[in-house]
């Protein structure tokens, strides 16, 4: 009855709009008004679920938007032609950064962690303004410091983390299982909208507009980033009592295996190893036959074989990566930054690497591609970057001293971890990266400032129960 009741409220029917009006201008082939619409519409929801609904339909949107708007711009730039600078992509920061409304309470700076990274992304920004490039560089801050920002809102209701990680951690189960499901079709049916734009946007690394030629990327504009979402999606399945945490691994497995996505795999086995970590006694036993469960089940998926064939070849390629041309270009990468030694003193700026090049002319495009996380922070931010990497140090620390209260903390602390570690071959702090690991380090914290004050209130309501 509770979950039938939920489906009335007029939250959820607001969002089930959005998404009509969406579908409604994809269908009649309306992609230029869809193209102008999505943001403002996006941010109006998000406005009235912020003011109405902040710990529960907010946060999940939040969550839903990032997960579904590159999807909405495949839909647009299919009907009215491929827009490389498309405003629905900015709808995600949008919806996000409505959470800075939280940023006059102490509380939203209680973790210095947060806190001394927001800093050093303000002296990035800067940093690149002052060498001519302010649009992507103002862009740029806005992808990386929307995840903080959403976790200091976080911190703001830590009496309500609890809520607020079933939110978070029940959307990326339900989102993995979509987004699996579509993943799947979309391998062995390539849809007109997903191929136009795989040939459109030049993205030749995710493999050719072909079913079963390509990477898997779901409704999301990375393999990368689909791969961090089924990450997360299947450490979250270990918080879950649903029904979906025995259907949805097999396909979410499945799908991680077809992004290969190398430095994904590792972090799923990271993010198991935390669990194991945080866990205590029986937790542990359950956590591993969970897993074991799911793998199994997973195994007549893995084993057909146009699956089979792509997986365990890319698998095979980890244990001889001197002949793997994707680890000796990363090589060869980092040899040229690391030559670069003067630019890594005082930094270059943020706008001058990632994707917010593609706002600074033709001039940018050189570092548009940036495959070695950590070197990308020496980079834009010079020896300030130091502040970041003790700053996450100091965040894997909390995670995992702290992450054990219940299932909820000790999922989030795996997540935060297991995400985090993939910065070693990419910027995971960027965007969607950022928001699996700000929000989820901002839970574990949360429940930490909480817990004693519910220990302190049980013997009150004891005594008032009696």
């Amino acid at each position: 009855m509770k979950a039938v009741r939920s489906w009335f409220r007029w939250e959820i029917w607001l969002q089930l709009a959005l998404a009509a009006a969406t579908l409604a201008l994809a269908a009649a082939g309306a992609g230029g008004v869809l193209n102008l619409a999505f943001l403002p519409l996006a941010a109006a929801v998000a406005l009235i679920l912020y003011l109405r609904s902040p710990t529960r339909d907010y946060v999940s949107f939040c969550l839903w938007i990032w997960m579904l708007a590159p999807l909405v711009r495949r839909l647009a730039d299919w009907s009215s032609g491929f827009n490389p600078l498309s405003l629905i992509i900015v709808a995600p920061l949008a919806v996000s950064l409505l959470a800075i409304g939280r940023a006059n309470r102490k509380s939203f700076w209680s973790y210095a962690p947060f806190t001394a990274i927001i800093i050093v992304y303000a002296y990035g920004a800067l940093l690149g303004i002052f060498q001519g490039q302010p649009i992507p560089a103002l862009y740029t801050l806005a992808t990386l410091v929307s995840p903080v920002i959403f976790g200091c809102y976080i911190l703001t209701y830590a009496d309500r983390s609890r809520e607020i990680a079933g939110t978070m951690l029940r959307t990326f189960i339900y989102g993995t299982f979509v987004l699996s499901l579509y993943a799947i079709d979309q391998y062995f049916n390539l849809r007109p909208w997903d191929a136009y734009w795989l040939t459109a946007s030049e993205f030749s690394s995710a493999g050719l507009p072909i079913p079963q030629m390509f990477r898997l990327f779901s409704t999301l504009n990375s393999p990368g980033h689909f791969a961090v979402l089924l990450l997360v999606g299947l450490l979250a399945m270990f918080s879950s009592s649903s029904r979906l945490r025995w259907i949805t691994p097999p396909l979410a497995l499945v799908s991680l295996a077809l992004t290969l996505v190398r430095s994904a795999w590792g972090g799923l086995a990271i993010g198991l190893l935390v669990l194991l970590v945080v866990g205590q006694g029986f937790q542990r036993l359950r956590y591993v036959l969970i897993g074991l469960v799911a793998t199994i089940l997973a195994l007549p998926l893995l084993s057909y074989e146009p699956i089979s064939e792509v997986f365990f070849g890319r698998l095979a390629s980890i244990v001889n990566l001197a002949e793997d041309n994707s680890y000796n270009a990363r090589l060869s990468f980092s040899d040229t930054i690391l030559s670069q030694v003067d630019s890594l003193v005082l930094g270059n700026g943020l706008g001058i690497s990632g994707l917010g090049t593609k706002l600074g002319g033709e001039n940018s495009d050189a570092m548009r591609v940036f495959d070695n996380g950590v070197l990308d922070l020496f980079y834009n931010f010079g020896l300030m970057a130091l502040i970041i990497v003790f700053s996450l140090a100091a965040m894997i620390y909390t995670a995992i001293k702290n992450g054990s209260f219940d299932d909820y903390s000790r999922v989030s602390a795996a997540i935060a971890v297991g995400v985090l570690s993939q910065i070693v071959f990419s910027n995971a702090l960027v965007g969607f990266g950022g928001m699996c690991i700000f929000p989820f380090v901002a839970i574990v914290v949360s429940w930490k400032v909480s817990a004693p004050r519910r220990q302190t209130a049980f013997p009150v309501q004891r005594a008032f129960a009696r």
